[in-house]
């Protein structure tokens, strides 16, 4: 089955021209195992808001793409989509239950001439190193039937790739379905995060320019450069009180009710139920916060080195005001 054939069976409309409906991601979408890829959501999102374009459903003038994800996207979970009418574009929002996950918009962008692209220098200074994967990840995953099953090259001023890309990516007409410009540019955009920062994070802001159709069978240079990342040390949760092991884990995901750590000290499992106090969660630009946590649940993982971890979900218990804020301030005001 096409990637377009798969989007279309995930989403759910009441009926023709509905600006609601729901949507459940399958499990070929993963990012994260039991997590849905971030340009995966951004696909099936933009294919919702086209046909309601002013100029309707075909690429006739450029599109700029963009969602903030609030919140990680489960995995066969149903969904809430709405649509909204913007000046010259359309918002669209992701729910699940009352909980806002994605938020965005695809307007209709002026007309312009791609950035030159082309393949680093260092690409043809000898065999580069290519970044590691996982079986079943949309982007990385070798054994997804639907995934781009890309891993990129990278060195110390780039990361690139040349790419053909794959059948499942053939859309009806004979060009390539723009579902997969979001995928591989998260996908590139993530290494970009992880090579800079050291350490693995989650999507949290997408943005996308579709300036043309491109015909399926033309061969693609996927390039970004090291130097335009700033580097932000990540957000860690640190846990050394008595009646369990201490750990130092990485936050990857947060939201008002709580977070979500990656504990790479494969020896520790939280059990759900288990009471966390006082955690600090440290930044790199401010003083540590303290929150007591409550373990909702824990899932081993295999990161894309090969290595295993566990990641756990918590929700805050009684957070404070500076919890709060410190939420606000990744969210915004209206996530």
């Amino acid at each position: 089955m096409e990637v377009e054939e798969w989007i279309q069976k995930s989403v759910r409309r009441p009926g023709p021209g509905a600006r609601t409906g729901t949507l459940t991601l399958p499990a070929l979408f993963q990012g994260w195992p039991h997590i849905a890829h971030g340009g995966g959501v951004l696909a099936c999102l933009y294919a919702l808001a086209r046909p309601a374009l002013p100029d309707g459903p075909h690429l006739v003038s450029p599109h700029v793409v963009s969602v903030k994800l609030h919140r990680s996207v489960d995995l066969d979970a149903p969904l809430t989509w709405q649509l909204t009418s913007l000046d010259g574009g359309v918002g669209l929002t992701l729910h699940q239950e009352e909980r806002c996950l994605v938020e965005g918009s695809v307007r209709i962008a002026p007309a312009g001439e791609p950035v030159p692209a082309g393949l680093p220098p260092e690409a043809g200074e000898g065999e580069a190193p290519t970044v590691p994967g996982n079986a079943n990840c949309l982007a990385c995953g070798s054994e997804n039937p639907i995934g781009l099953q890309i891993r990129f090259h990278y060195g110390e001023g780039a990361v690139w790739k040349t790419y053909r890309p794959r059948p499942p990516y053939r859309a009806s007409d004979g060009s390539l379905v723009p579902a997969f410009h979001f995928i591989a540019l998260d996908e590139i955009g993530w290494w970009l995060g992880v090579l800079s920062a050291g350490e693995c994070g989650v999507t949290n802001e997408i943005a996308v320019r579709i300036l043309r159709p491109v015909p399926f069978d033309t061969p693609l240079v996927i390039s970004g450069s090291r130097a335009a990342v700033t580097p932000v040390p990540p957000l860690r949760c640190v846990a050394d009180t008595q009646g369990f092991a201490p750990f130092d884990a990485q936050i990857v995901d947060i939201s008002r009710a709580g977070i979500g750590f990656l504990l790479y000290a494969s020896d520790i499992t939280l059990e759900p139920g288990t009471v966390l106090k006082a955690c600090r969660i440290q930044r790199h630009d401010a003083t540590p916060i303290t929150v007591d946590l409550a373990v909702r649940y824990t899932t081993p993982v295999v990161l894309d080195d090969g290595s295993h971890a566990h990641r756990s979900g918590c929700v805050f218990l009684n957070p404070t005001r500076e919890v709060m804020e410190l939420i606000e301030s990744f969210l915004g005001s209206d996530g």
